[in-house]
């Protein structure tokens, strides 16, 4: 159907812009009702729309002196990404999205929009030499790039927000069904793009793979698993901020004897953990549980216990970007509270010589070293027995994350 992929992509962005709703939400809503021919490109307009998006709203604020109503500047943005990040000829974009204004009601406005997208051919985005201009090149808020800045340098946050990780999915042998052995006797092709953990694939590349002999899991979530276990052999597992679970599941597969326990604050959260432990054949327990809260049923009962606590999520922005358009500085202080009370409430659960491990997907100081530090000065029966794990999309080419292990003495 005509317009059909661009009008689905609208109908996504609008429930991002305007609705608020997280985009891998706002996309996978769309993409169910979509022809399965059609998805990848939904999710690359989708996806390149927001991933440029401050760009994109510079480049308006140059044409015009009133903003445009939201819904207007949605379809504007549309057409900027195929006029500036794809090689369909101009007249091609232009045309093409003035139809597709017409198509969502928005006739009246054709013209307008006709007129900003020809003028637009001819802005010229600044060098990325400074905070500003970085911010308009990358599309990350202006206080992210000085908080980077801040902690390393500005050719570190110039790099960490340029970087162009892979779009391809990484995925692991599900261990309960089959080995990493046989996993490549029988995918042979798969060999080229493997990781130390498991493998990056293409959407063709995953569709070929009989789907109970793989799982997907980020390569920065695996390396965080072996990072906790490293010379270190669990008993009893408790993870308290567990959904999907990911990292519960994979840890039974490792260690198959071990006795774990998953949990998360929502009914909805937990139910996914049962889902996805079942679907790939592992048996771990699971409890409705409000990490902030002391639990008397945990305390002193495990030897190693993850907190992958709620963040603001700047490091897997590359992937998630409406997190660059929803989060706020002063969201950092609210997570950093709950981060703390999560990791202090977690130290109660651990037997002598026991772990308490943390984890983020951010690479923020206020939400990862600084709490740390001050657990240590105010827990001294705990210490760091070796150095942090940090990984970044433009040196390691994974996610941005941090993990750290705390020992009970």
């Amino acid at each position: 159907m005509k317009l059909k992929i661009e009008k689905d992509v609208y109908e996504a962005l609008k429930a991002v812009f305007i609705d608020k709703k997280y985009s891998t939400i706002a996309l996978n809503d769309i993409l169910s009702k979509s022809p399965v021919d059609s998805k990848p490109a939904i999710t690359a307009i989708f996806y390149g729309v927001l991933e440029n998006s401050l760009e994109f709203d510079w480049i308006l604020d140059k044409l015009v002196e009133k903003k445009p109503q939201i819904s207007i500047a949605i379809i504007i943005k549309i057409g900027l990404y195929f006029l500036r990040k794809t090689d369909t000829p101009s007249y091609a974009s232009v045309s093409k999205i003035v139809d597709l204004a017409k198509a969502v009601g928005k006739s009246g406005a054709s013209g307008f929009i006709n007129a900003v997208l020809k003028k637009s051919i001819s802005i010229k985005l600044p060098e990325p030499n400074n905070i500003q201009n970085l911010s308009i090149i990358s599309s990350f808020p202006v206080w992210i790039l000085e908080k980077l800045q801040a902690k390393y340098d500005f050719g570190f946050a110039k790099a960490f927000v340029l970087a162009k990780p892979t779009t391809n999915t990484h995925i692991r042998v599900n261990l309960s069904h089959i080995t990493r052995d046989e996993f490549e006797k029988k995918y042979p092709n798969i060999i080229k793009n493997r990781t130390k953990y498991g493998y990056y694939v293409c959407h063709t590349a995953q569709k070929a793979i009989d789907n109970s002999d793989y799982i997907v899991q980020s390569l920065a979530s695996i390396k965080a698993v072996h990072n906790f276990i490293k010379d270190f052999i669990p008993k009893k597992i408790l993870d308290l901020c567990a959904s999907p679970g990911g990292k519960a599941v994979y840890l039974k597969q490792l260690f198959p004897e071990a006795e774990i326990v998953a949990c998360d604050i929502h009914d909805h959260r937990v139910a996914l953990i049962q889902q996805y432990a079942s679907k790939v054949g592992t048996k771990i327990t699971t409890l409705k549980n409000d990490a902030t809260i002391l639990n008397p049923n945990f305390i002193n009962k495990f030897d190693l216990v993850i907190c992958d606590v709620p963040c603001s999520g700047i490091g897997v922005a590359h992937k998630k970007p409406d997190i660059l358009l929803t989060k706020k500085p002063g969201d950092i202080s609210s997570l950093t509270a709950i981060q703390k009370s999560i990791l202090q409430t977690a130290s109660n659960y651990i037997v002598p010589n026991g772990r308490l491990c943390y984890s983020t997907c951010t690479v923020f100081s206020e939400e990862n070293e600084n709490i740390i530090d001050d657990f240590l000065e105010s827990n001294n029966i705990f210490f760091q027995p070796q150095s942090s794990l940090n990984l970044y999309p433009h040196i390691h080419g994974t996610d941005g994350f941090f993990a750290t292990i705390l020992e009970r003495r």
